[in-house]
């Protein structure tokens, strides 16, 4: 796996250059977005910091590389983060981009 590389883009640090490209696609095409704004206890001594926080459509962004890139539910269900991933739902949206 190839290791991620800090990135400041626009006074923020951010802890891949994917999530920076990602913020600045959101400032281009106008997105309002926030850069880890919570992060979640999932019980059983798991936590989970989801990428962005998009506040005009009540969802949450996690970036990850074309590897994680799934076709179906059942593929999401075998990835060892599917756990964390599970925590949310239609009332709290999580995009996998």
């Amino acid at each position: 796996m190839i290791k991620s590389i800090d990135t400041l883009y626009n006074g923020n640090y951010f802890r891949s250059r994917m999530e920076a490209r990602w913020a600045v696609f959101f400032d281009e095409v106008g997105i309002k977005y926030q850069y880890e704004p919570e992060g979640f206890h999932l019980g059983n001594g798991l936590k989970y910091l989801p990428d962005f926080y998009l506040p005009d459509f009540f969802c949450y962004v996690e970036v990850k590389p074309q590897e994680y890139l799934y076709t179906n539910e059942d593929e999401i269900r075998k990835h060892p983060d599917y756990k964390k991933w599970d925590l949310f739902s239609k009332e709290r949206p999580l995009i996998l981009l």
